[in-house]
């Protein structure tokens, strides 16, 4: 399992002056016609006539990521790249290029791939650590459910996918949540967390699965502040962790023997089990509530397809 992931690209060349055009498009074509009409028409219309522009530009590749819920079936979507201006100069761009579940991702013609140091400076210019949102050349697809993969294989380390958190109830699981924030110090005090000596050093990246009861279970990354790395996690008197990957996630399981363990167990029990299918409903209707079309159903939860105003795509081409 990794983490979800996108290479930066200045374009050059032949896609950069597709993408340049494509937006004078956008501003002299697409705005005025989306002012007078409906969205979904206007746009498709607008896609199909620049067809050769969007292409060029490498906005029609696609990649298929994998989000994995433990406990439930994983879920496909599809992504395209994102292109931006460059913060002070219009007439360069870059073009960030998901990595799908085989770790292949688009490479735009004649663009330039930078470094990991270039690629930060770059997005710290583009979002200004969170508080800018940067205004695409185009604006691209958004991403949308497709079928499965028949060769994704969650066991082979060489594929790429995310955990996504389980649909369980927010309000009551946001209590186990914000309980491992406020138990910091307990960890501190116990060694549970290799590496640091204070609670304000690191914090907690914590995602909820569905164990195959129904149940839910937690997978938690203790990540240092001031660099982000993982730090290994030690068992203690609240629970016994047990090594996910090769992330820095793990596996909390509350200590049966202890009153730290059994209040942190109590937090899971107050947590309604979820099926696998009412976890697959659940996760359609957040896709929907945000404009995503979901993914068809599996095998098995045929009967779950859900009533949406588009149709379902059964795959989409790879990178």
């Amino acid at each position: 399992m990794q983490h979800d992931q996108k290479t930066l690209y200045e374009l050059k060349g032949k896609s950069l002056a597709a993408a340049l055009t494509l937006h004078e498009k956008v501003l002299s074509e697409l705005m005025p016609a989306l002012h007078a009409s409906a969205k979904g028409p206007v746009l498709k219309g607008f896609r199909d006539q620049y067809k050769d522009l969007f292409d060029s530009a490498g906005l029609n590749s696609r990649a298929i990521k994998i989000h994995v819920i433990q406990g439930c079936h994983p879920r496909a979507y599809s992504f395209s790249p994102e292109i931006y201006f460059h913060p002070a100069d219009r007439t360069r761009a870059y073009m960030y290029t998901p990595t799908d579940f085989k770790g292949r991702s688009f490479v735009p013609q004649d663009g330039l791939r930078l470094s990991a140091e270039e690629t930060k400076i770059i997005s710290m210019g583009l979002w200004a650590g969170g508080w800018s949102s940067p205004e695409p050349v185009v604006q691209g697809r958004a991403p949308h459910g497709v079928q499965m993969p028949v060769d994704f294989d969650p066991n082979d380390p060489a594929q790429n996918f995310s955990y996504a958190d389980a649909p369980f109830d927010k309000k009551t699981s946001s209590k186990l949540l914000s309980a491992m924030e406020r138990s910091k110090p307990f960890y501190i005090a116990d060694n549970a967390i290799a590496g640091v000596t204070d609670p304000e050093e690191f914090t907690f990246k914590c995602i909820l699965i569905c164990e195959d009861n129904g149940r839910p279970g937690l997978l938690a990354k203790a990540m240092r502040h001031s660099d982000g790395t993982a730090l290994t996690m030690k068992p203690n008197a609240f629970f016994t962790p047990q090594a996910v990957g090769t992330d820095g996630f793990y596996k909390l399981t509350p200590h049966p023997k202890t009153a730290g363990g059994g209040a942190f167990k109590s937090f899971f029990d107050a947590i309604p089990s979820m099926s696998a299918e009412e976890v697959w409903k659940a996760c359609d209707a957040a896709d929907l509530a945000n404009f995503i079309m979901p993914p068809p159903p599996p095998l098995a939860l045929q009967q779950l397809r859900p009533t949406a105003p588009w149709p379902f795509p059964t795959t989409a081409p790879a990178p």
